[in-house]
């Protein structure tokens, strides 16, 4: 990793700090360079997503398929299978005229991983891919998300397009499968309930 970092930084002082650590995905470690301190997340599967020029397909295939996939493994939940064998019919619609554009996202915005230091604000922990930038504001509105200031900022720069609120529910579904995959069947109910509103 010092050699990659070296190569890709153009550091000529690399060294690993502190204790190498790790969540539920991937592990991570910090860096002391000649440019600074470093945090770097590594992931040894060789997944991290597949170029696609459509991000529905995407989405449904890369993002939402794998979480049920293990949904069925682990709990073969018939409610929730079929739920998303009629969302997969449905989800299309909601892109209907919608010209997407490829956004860097951090991929996991929310309040546990913003902070502020001397120098302003600070993001970390990335889950880092290119997609819909509305995709951002998903995990950003769940378990309390952020002030009214925030949101104001971002939509004026990026004005809520027609069916806003309809693709904000399909992008939290991601979440609270993923919380349901890793955290317990606490997520089910509300991961139930937003494929239940948008298959109405």
């Amino acid at each position: 990793m010092e050699e990659l970092l070296r190569r890709e930084l153009g550091c000529s002082s690399v060294r690993a700090t502190g204790h190498s650590g790790g969540g539920c995905i991937s592990q991570g470690r910090s860096y002391d360079t000649d440019q600074g301190r470093v945090f770097v997340k590594v992931n040894p599967k060789a997944e991290v997503n597949d170029w696609q020029e459509d991000w529905v397909v995407f989405y449904a295939r890369q993002r939402i398929q794998p979480q049920m996939d293990m949904v069925e493994k682990e709990s073969g939940d018939r409610e929730a299978l079929q739920l998303w064998s009629a969302l997969q019919l449905k989800i299309p619609d909601l892109f209907r005229d919608l010209e997407i554009i490829p956004a860097l996202l951090h991929g996991d915005l929310w309040g546990g991983n913003v902070a502020e230091d001397s120098s302003g604000p600070v993001i970390f922990d990335p889950a880092s891919f290119y997609g819909h930038s509305e995709y951002e504001l998903a995990i950003a509105g769940m378990f309390g998300g952020f002030s009214s200031s925030f949101y104001s900022a971002y939509h004026g720069k990026i004005p809520k397009a027609p069916g806003f609120e309809k693709r904000l529910q399909l992008y939290q579904l991601f979440h609270y499968l993923n919380h349901w995959n890793h955290f317990g069947s606490g997520y089910r109910g509300s991961s139930l309930n937003i494929m239940r509103n948008l298959v109405k």
